[in-house]
């Protein structure tokens, strides 16, 4: 028994009324399928390159006649399709961007750790090489030692002397490693120093230095001003000076000068110490605070290079900071900036 269909459709949207005569719906609507299961259920569907959203009600007044109403989903199709192209390249790029984040934040992470292991490396390469030399130097004397071993002392005094050289400079150096791990391990944490008086500690320290520097035929002149108090230790401190005041008198000669001064300025208390000698190149300035370094003009002097690493350390460690200039017209000036102690 034939089926009667009678359709109902909406207009076209966006894309136009269907070929044939405007209004005229049933020829181009004829290529839309009918099936007797969808009935009273919405599906979608196609005919002349057009989609459709529809739905078919069977018609109680006659047996097999149906009523399908379509309606145009064109411009809806679009919508979602753009809308779909759109989602998918901000997904894209919401992915490069991540990635490219990831990749900037972990560089940006691993920086600081891949400098300290170059740090690290270069540390302990250098620091055997200052060792390798005193052991190399008393291993030669040890040999010639053994050598002659009825041999009496005073006759290999140079032999005996230079291994007690060796192992002098060797105790010094890892006193020096000692303090530079211990500072490095230190954290802000700790219990900080009891308040302590800088100018009593500056004229000490002075006053030790002041006739190896007139047996040298240089002079040192201190110049204290009542500072105040700094929370550091007193023997970091003492250490401090004594790099500094060392540093200056071996790189000087005789009619050079050596200036010590301490002072207040504002919260903070400055100590600096100026020499007349030969002076740091401004190419090696940034780089002598680096452990084990040393100018192509110093290394002609004894010394590990690790002086002004140490005393850095220690300032720092002291909530300070330690800077290096010239001092013009000649030589170079050292100036270490301590924070005053505040009143608890």
């Amino acid at each position: 028994m034939a089926r009667r269909v009678r359709r109902a459709a909406a207009p076209l949207r966006p894309s136009g009324p269907p070929p044939g005569k405007p209004g005229s719906y049933p020829s181009f609507l004829e290529g839309v399928p009918f099936d007797p299961n969808d009935v009273d259920r919405v599906c979608q569907t196609e005919a002349g390159g057009h989609a459709y959203r529809g739905i078919t009600f069977p018609l109680e007044e006659a047996e097999r006649t149906y009523l399908q109403v379509l309606v145009n989903v064109d411009a809806e199709l679009a919508i979602l399709d753009g809308f779909t192209r759109t989602l998918v390249l901000y997904l894209a790029a919401v992915v490069v961007a991540a990635a490219a984040a990831s990749y900037l934040l972990s560089r940006r992470t691993l920086k600081p750790i891949v400098q300290n292991w170059k740090a690290q490396t270069e540390f302990v390469q250098n620091a055997s090489h200052e060792l390798r030399t005193p052991l190399a130097i008393i291993l030669a004397a040890q040999e010639r030692l053994l050598a002659e071993p009825g041999a009496r002392i005073v006759d290999r005094f140079e032999d005996v002397g230079a291994v007690a050289d060796e192992t002098k400079r060797l105790a010094r150096l890892v006193d020096d490693l000692m303090t530079l791990t211990s500072a490095d391990a230190s954290t802000e944490d700790e219990r900080e120093a009891a308040p302590l008086e800088v100018g009593g500690i500056v004229e000490d320290v002075a006053g030790l230095y002041a006739d190896v520097a007139e047996v040298a035929g240089k002079t040192l002149t201190v110049a204290v001003r009542p500072a105040g108090e700094v929370r550091i230790e007193a023997d970091a401190l003492r250490q401090v000076l004594g790099i500094l005041l060392d540093n200056a008198l071996k790189y000087t000669v005789a009619g050079d000068s050596v200036a010590v001064r301490c002072e207040e300025r504002g919260a903070r208390v400055t100590l600096s110490v100026a020499d007349t000698g030969c002076g740091i190149d401004p190419a090696d300035r940034g780089r002598v605070f680096e452990r084990f370094y040393r100018a192509d003009t110093a290394r002609t002097t004894p010394g590990s290079g690790l002086g002004l690493s140490i005393a850095r350390a220690l300032v720092e460690h002291a909530g300070g900071v330690v800077a290096i200039e010239a001092n013009e017209p000649r030589g170079t000036c050292v100036t270490v900036v301590l924070p005053k102690a505040r009143a608890r």
